[in-house]
């Protein structure tokens, strides 16, 4: 059955089968092409789906003889023999397999790969002294005996990411320590997952503290292997029953994971099954978007074969389809044969309900709910997920109705509130506790409110520090939380670094739906001062727009972040009119430009700043100032805006990569209809800058800021008095006439010199015996400040490269036109 699966993906040549007559129209004549019987079964495939294609194929099976099939794999034995003969000189056939990520699977590189192959471990152990104690001693027994070990944290296996869910569900054994009781219930939970896929080589572990729950953990293991130990005097664990295994009862731990990990053995099967998630693997890292569902699409058709067609295999490509939010291949695979002994496992059927609510389409949203439900009222135990999962489709239709349908939102309470109690959980907890705000509790008066937002506060703060954070999920709950403990400070730095994570817009649109509830809800922010009110309300607008990503046509107005030289980002808002056409009720030129300003400036808001306070919070650009405006290759979402008598060029940052490309095109049309010219610089007459009114820029130290030093001088920061514009100063020691006469001419050369990718010179005097140079000054630092603090290493950044030398050439093509030479390019 196995050989003729692996002939019907390969083109071999035409091989005798006797004759069988099929129901699905596959008759097998006397003398058959392999080719013939492909193309059939792929015409079938084709029309009726991956339901008859695995049906006709067990059928084909059964319907050969025992003595017929003897005889058949004699001769496709010998054919293997001499087929792989006549490959042995070829390329090798594990290099063919890395140039396309769902070739056939060949039977040379099967070899290589079985014999090569690592068996692997995954440990789940708390951090308590006695798990990791046994984890030491399960480490050492690992090296000894060549078996690959690796060791899961139970919150990031709670928390069900991908990755995590793949290493624990696929590795040869697990074991898992069950000496924290509030974790005890999400791992029998994914032992059951595993043990439902066919991985069977469980192992559980349990430091014997107290002999009632050591019994009690024992009962409930009847499934699986089960050790329990003691930490004895010199740190040494001393197994104190050993239940599940045929030989008898060591004395020490070690010795009971070396017998365990000894009994391991791995089947063809589960080697074809590691080959596949090798290659699932493989596409996940080098291929996002477009070309990873392209490429999951032809992993697909290999999962066909019924050494493949497994339901681990199958959950990982369905979370895998889940991951690029593709539910319609989801619902596609698992609706294909529905009543498949293997779909009806019951992680595929939780994805599947998961697929089905979050295609947007009510009449899935009702099928999701009846799938949940089934679960749900079986006799297997209610696992938090699912719990979480029939409360979430509740929530959904809530939002649906627009906040009308009671009926979901006291639905969505009850299973909420059912999974928190079983375990808590920030998500299970921030739906309950938002909801529960929609049902009309106050966090004064509400008790059950009060407990659920004070748990919540102890899971979060477990994550750790809001800025360490890398987790958009984490933070988003971070953001809720901080909101519902009517904590707005809070809330605003969490958006921070919301921003700074870059959440795909989905998440961002689940997010403000969120919020949009409590907004309805009339969550009041009436009581809070004023800076925070704004900041808050900015923080909102910033990622509705977000959210409303496919709407920026006829967006003139962005709330953007400005990124100051300090690394800090000012909340702030731009707008750019493009067309200055008289306002008809008042016959008013409108405006044709830019403008930009901060949305929140402390100044604002704090009296004893007003005074005080000399920064400039905002700007008014004439489209005829306007210099132009590039592209941040490292973030789409930013850009540079240039605009003339403004040395700090602005780094911009827009709610989403949509809204930077419409204000991106706004600004060159605005620069093509203005006659924008490259020369154009903030200081068009040089000669008349002898009177320019200057003073220096001091550090904390009171020091003169320093920009660089060179050989003959050093360039300092300094401000014109009159446009409040940065500059930079040249000074150079006059001490001999021969060097005071080449800087002269340099000066003069410089004078005559404009382009927009050379520095431009101002005007030039002579102070104390010292000769001052004064320039712009440009903002963002050297190439080489770039690449350290921005870009990383440009070997694998050709784009960059490019971007910057293309500048570079200009500027040299320019003086080359000037006949000048530079004579100084590093």
């Amino acid at each position: 059955f196995c050989f003729l699966f692996r002939f019907l993906c390969c083109n071999y040549e035409p091989i005798y089968f006797r004759k069988c007559s099929q129901k699905d129209e596959l008759t097998m004549p006397h003398l058959l092409d392999i080719k013939e019987l492909k193309s059939k079964i792929k015409q079938t495939s084709k029309q009726k789906g991956i339901s008859t294609l695995v049906k006709s194929s067990f059928q084909l099976a059964n319907n050969v003889s025992a003595e017929d099939s003897t005889n058949y794999v004699s001769e496709t034995n010998h054919f293997e023999d001499s087929r792989r003969s006549s490959k042995e000189s070829s390329v090798d056939e594990d290099n063919q397999n890395e140039h396309s990520l769902s070739s056939s699977l060949s039977f040379s590189s099967f070899q290589k790969l079985q014999s090569k192959r690592c068996t692997t471990v995954v440990a789940v152990f708390s951090d308590k002294q006695g798990p990791q104690r046994s984890l030491s001693e399960l480490s050492k027994v690992c090296e000894s005996i060549n078996v690959e070990l690796k060791e899961l944290k139970f919150e990031n296996l709670d928390f069900g990411g991908y990755d995590v869910l793949d290493t624990f569900y696929n590795a040869d054994v697990c074991i898992v320590d069950m000496s924290v009781l509030h974790e005890q219930a999400s791992l029998f939970y994914h032992l059951g997952v595993r043990e439902s896929t066919g991985m069977k080589d469980n192992i559980v572990i349990i430091e014997d503290v107290s002999s009632d729950k050591t019994t009690s953990v024992k009962l409930s293991c009847s499934g699986y292997f089960f050790i329990s130990y003691k930490l004895m005097a010199g740190l040494n664990c001393t197994v104190t029953n050993y239940c599940g295994f045929k030989d008898s009862c060591p004395k020490k731990l070690s010795t009971a994971f070396l017998r365990a990990l000894r009994n391991v053995q791995g089947t063809s099967k589960a080697k074809c099954k590691e080959i596949f998630l090798r290659d699932l693997r493989k596409a996940r890292e080098k291929l996002t978007g477009v070309d990873l569902k392209l490429e999951l699409d032809c992993l697909k058709k290999r999962v066909d074969e019924p050494a493949l067609f497994s339901s681990d295999i199958l959950l990982n490509l369905l979370y895998a389809y889940r991951d690029i939010q593709s539910y319609e291949s989801v619902i596609q695979i698992v609706e294909s044969v529905p009543d498949h002994p293997e779909i009806q496992n019951r992680a595929i059927q939780q994805i599947y309900a998961f697929a089905l609510n979050r295609s947007q389409d009510p009449e899935n949203r009702k099928k999701a709910l009846e799938v949940v439900l089934k679960l749900l009222n079986d006799k297997e135990p209610k696992s938090p997920d699912l719990l979480t999962q029939a409360g979430r489709i509740y929530k959904d239709m809530y939002y649906d109705s627009q906040y009308t349908d009671e009926k979901s939102r006291d639905e969505a309470i009850k299973w909420y509130k059912a999974s928190f109690d079983i375990q808590p959980s920030d998500y299970s907890g921030v739906n309950l506790a938002l909801l529960l705000v929609a049902a009309g509790h106050e966090m004064s008066k509400s008790d059950d409110l009060q407990r659920i937002c004070m748990t919540l506060n102890g899971l979060i703060g477990r994550r750790g520090h809001l800025q360490t954070l890398q987790s958009f999920w984490i933070v988003g709950r971070f953001i809720l939380t901080s909101i519902l403990a009517r904590d707005f400070p809070r809330s605003v730095l969490a958006c921070q670094q919301m921003f700074k994570l870059d959440p795909p817009n989905w998440y961002i649109q689940s997010l403000m739906k969120d919020m949009l509830l409590l907004k309805h809800m009339k969550f009041a922010d009436e009581d809070l001062c004023q800076l925070t009110r704004e900041q808050y309300r900015f923080w909102s607008e910033f990622f509705s727009k977000a959210a409303l990503f496919e709407e920026v046509n006829n967006e003139t107005k962005f709330p953007v972040l400005i990124l100051d030289p300090g690394n800090q980002y000012s909340e702030s808002f731009i707008s750019i009119n493009t067309d200055a056409l008289p306002d008809e009720p008042n016959n008013i030129p409108l405006f044709k430009g830019i403008r930009l300003w901060h949305a929140t400036p402390e100044c604002h808001y704090v009296e004893k700043l007003k005074a005080t306070c000399k920064k400039i919070h905002s700007w008014t650009f004439s489209s005829n100032e306007i210099r132009g405006v590039s592209t941040f290759k490292k973030d789409p979402r930013c850009l540079f805006l240039y605009v003339q008598k403004n040395s700090d060029d602005f780094q911009i940052f827009f709610s989403s990569c949509q809204h930077q490309q419409r204000f991106y095109n706004l600004v060159n049309s605005l620069s093509n209809s203005s006659k924008y010219l490259d020369s154009v610089d903030g200081y068009s007459n040089p000669d008349d800058q002898d009177e320019l009114q200057y003073e220096y820029e001091y550090d904390a130290s009171g020091e003169k800021i320093c920009l660089g030093r060179g050989s003959f001088g050093a360039v300092y920061a300094a401000r014109d008095i009159s446009t409040n514009v940065k500059l930079a100063v040249k000074e150079i020691p006059e001490r001999d006439i021969s060097q005071v006469q080449p800087l002269h001419e340099e000066i003069s050369l410089h004078k005559e010199i404009r382009h927009r990718n050379i520095v431009q010179y101002i005007t030039s005097r002579s102070e104390d015996g010292i000769c001052k140079i004064f320039m712009e000054q440009v903002p963002g630092g050297s190439l080489s400040s770039l690449v350290i603090d921005k870009w990383g290493p440009l070997i694998d950044n050709e784009s960059v490269m490019s971007y910057y030398t293309q500048q570079i050439l200009e500027g040299v093509k320019y003086l080359h036109g000037e006949r000048i030479v530079h004579r100084d390019i590093k």
